[in-house]
């Protein structure tokens, strides 16, 4: 079903995801979405699949963290 005032047409019911979003950064995201004519969950998807991502698939833009199951001594050699 396309709505002649829907940027895309109706993709079905998705599930849905909490996000815990500071007022702030909820307009920020809705004003983006809304300028780029996506929903915010549109924008949000299309941001995941442009991240750049290491070799083992960590958004390079992230801190370096220690690995998970690499023991202390292993992080700090």
């Amino acid at each position: 079903m396309f709505d002649a005032g829907m940027a895309q047409p109706y993709k079905g019911p998705r599930r849905g995801f909490n996000l815990k979003w500071t007022e702030e950064d909820r307009r920020l995201a809705q004003t983006r979405a809304g300028k780029a004519g996506l929903t915010m969950t549109d924008y949000l998807v299309t941001l995941l699949h442009r991240d750049e991502v290491d070799p083992d698939g960590c958004p390079l833009w992230a801190p370096t963290a220690p690995r998970l199951g690499q023991l202390p001594m292993e992080l700090s050699a």
